[in-house]
């Protein structure tokens, strides 16, 4: 009877921990299935999206916190200088996120869940997007003259690729990390020509650069080659500014920060 008893008591912590666990964080996504409207006010025409890897907010911030670091603090100063010359038309924000992926708590100290670890090792086509109800921008209703442009970080083509205009596409491998400078390079060849271009119309040019991100991972913020990184970055972005028009966007995005060691 007691042997019964026991394994009755087993059987039950196991089903109970096994609940438990499937109906627990690591195993629960959340997707929210809102979905963007087009409304009537007239916007940019186009839009200039420059994504950089670990760019830190205060490495942007016109009041970085102390102790200062002359390496990445007062670096990247065109973000706000342009803030402070336009403040209507700009703004500079730090936004929070939860963590996307097995990279995450590095930086975030909490923990991605086991979906997003296996998709961000095996990235297949992005089927949630707010801003198109087919995932096929450039096709459907409003968005059948949306065309976007894309150099970078070349993860971005299997995760998005009905998304991207092949034909305006120049993805970089991304994975050489003691290579801080060949995908920033080819964005600072191809964007401009793209911007300039009037022969195969744009809607959205992104550049995704990882010069950041790899000096980071190797020598970390507080070293000269982060600082030879971010002075290149204001020049591009003080050049990127001098090309678009005003009824284009320039959106400035870091992903995530950074660890002040390397990894």
């Amino acid at each position: 009877m007691i042997a019964l008893q026991l394994l009755c008591w087993l059987v039950y912590v196991h089903i109970t921990a096994i609940y438990l666990f499937t109906r627990g964080f690591l195993l629960s996504r959340l997707a929210l299935p809102n979905r963007s409207q087009q409304g009537q006010e007239q916007g940019n025409q186009r839009a200039v999206g420059l994504v950089k890897d670990t760019l830190r907010f205060d490495s942007v911030s016109n009041h970085p916190p102390d102790p200062l670091s002359p390496n990445h603090h007062n670096i990247l100063t065109l973000p706000q200088e342009l803030t402070a010359a336009h403040p209507q038309p700009s703004f500079a924000f730090n936004a929070y996120a939860d963590p996307h992926d097995d990279d995450a708590p590095t930086y975030q100290r909490s923990y991605p869940t086991f979906v997003d670890i296996g998709e961000s090792f095996s990235g297949s086509v992005i089927q949630e997007d707010s801003a198109s109800p087919t995932g096929q921008l450039g096709t459907q209703g409003p968005f059948m003259r949306l065309f976007i442009a894309f150099i970078g970080d070349n993860t971005w083509l299997p995760l998005f690729l009905s998304f991207l205009d092949h034909n305006l596409s120049y993805p970089f491998d991304s994975f050489d990390v003691e290579d801080p400078h060949t995908v920033d390079s080819g964005i600072m060849s191809y964007l401009p020509s793209i911007i300039q271009r009037c022969s195969e119309p744009w809607t959205l040019a992104i550049g995704h650069g990882l010069g950041v991100d790899h000096a980071g991972r190797r020598v970390g913020p507080d070293h000269p080659v982060m600082k030879a990184k971010l002075e290149q970055m204001n020049v591009f972005l003080a050049e990127v500014v001098g090309i678009i028009d005003e009824d284009t966007l320039l959106i400035l995005l870091g992903d995530r920060g950074t660890i002040s060691q390397c990894e």
